[in-house]
């Protein structure tokens, strides 16, 4: 998606409460925290009564 934006970006190791420790990264491109890519806690899928393991996007639309 940010390639097709023609956004040069990196990703770094992060931590976010929705996600679980060592499975979270965050996007950067031009300094901006883009995003948040990772594996759904334990905690978030019981909350969403979801039945197996998510991988999601928390993406910044204001930075964008």
């Amino acid at each position: 998606m940010f390639n097709a934006l023609g956004l040069e970006y990196k990703t770094e190791d992060t931590d976010h409460k929705s996600f679980i420790r060592g499975r979270v990264g965050r996007i950067i491109a031009d300094d901006k925290k883009l995003a948040y890519i990772g594996e759904l806690s334990p905690e978030v899928i019981t909350n969403w009564e979801l039945e197996m393991p998510v991988a999601a996007l928390e993406l910044n639309l204001t930075e964008l």
